[in-house]
């Protein structure tokens, strides 16, 4: 599937309200941070508990792909990406 607008991530990933408003605002400023939204989005799917992503809490966990964050939880094996970050700075 091609992803051209927010609303095709919505229809793959399960996204909170909030993170949704987030990406529709990403969205808006540029629309390259949808691809990278995607990309990441599509890691996390694959391997959920990979080593480069930081366990935040007992089933939160956060990733970064250049200089987009998200924050996600898993439960009952099923994946919720909660927060979306966009920094100023690429991280490492």
């Amino acid at each position: 599937m091609q992803i051209n607008t927010p609303q095709d991530l919505f229809k793959i990933y399960p996204f909170s309200d909030e993170a949704k408003l987030e990406i529709q605002q990403l969205f808006n400023t540029n629309e390259v941070f949808l691809l990278q939204i995607n990309a990441l989005c599509l890691s996390i799917k694959d391997e959920p508990y990979k080593a480069e992503f930081a366990k935040l809490h007992t089933n939160t966990y956060l990733a970064k792909l250049s200089n987009i964050c998200i924050i996600y939880k898993i439960e009952n094996n099923e994946i919720l990406f909660c927060n979306i970050h966009l920094s100023k700075n690429k991280y490492p």
